[in-house]
């Protein structure tokens, strides 16, 4: 079947307008009827990333929070996740590269992240354990042998990893959602 370049256009610039349009809405707020932006007193961004920022240095205790402040905070790790990793015309996230995590807002979604669910997250080893008891006390499976399997389960998008900067060793940072670990099929 060809291709109809009109129709291909249109989608294309109809993507492109629209994440203009969310960006624009992110950076200057409200528009007037001609198109122009009105002066916000803070971009709306600017505002979810500060506070990001907030949760990230601990100024906010999550054990205190209110659920209205625990939904501002998972919407701005969704809204500034979303902006950095969504290209126009595609609805799902593009996969994020290991170096993003270095950087400082890398750093600061995934201490949001960690604030977010930290009941919930577990080390590799605790996800292993949890996962393969059985296998680990028959002497089935070692640890280790385990814990590579959890690991390539991220890298296949099987399960999702957050990372823990409070943990000083980079090598025991990754974490996995015990929820999520009991859910995997053996």
């Amino acid at each position: 079947m060809p291709y109809r370049a009109s129709a291909v256009i249109q989608q294309v610039v109809q993507a492109l307008v629209d994440q203009h349009n969310q960006l624009s809405h992110q950076l200057y707020g409200e528009t007037r009827a001609n198109g122009t932006a009105r002066s916000p007193v803070s971009p709306p961004i600017v505002t979810k990333i500060e506070l990001l920022v907030q949760v990230a240095n601990g100024e906010i205790n999550r054990a205190n929070a209110r659920e209205i402040l625990v939904g501002q905070v998972s919407e701005a790790v969704q809204l500034v996740s979303d902006l950095l990793t969504t290209a126009p015309g595609i609805t799902t996230n593009l996969p994020v590269p290991e170096a993003f995590w270095d950087t400082p807002i890398g750093q600061v979604i995934a201490r949001a992240e960690i604030w977010l669910l930290g009941d919930d997250l577990i080390s590799i080893r605790q996800a292993a354990r949890l996962r393969y008891a059985q296998e680990l006390e028959t002497g089935e499976m070692t640890i280790h042998s385990i814990e590579r399997r959890i690991n390539l389960l991220i890298e296949q998008g099987d399960l999702r990893a957050y990372r823990d900067f409070s943990i000083s060793n980079p090598q025991h940072r990754k974490r996995v959602l015990r929820s999520a670990v009991l859910t995997l099929r053996k």
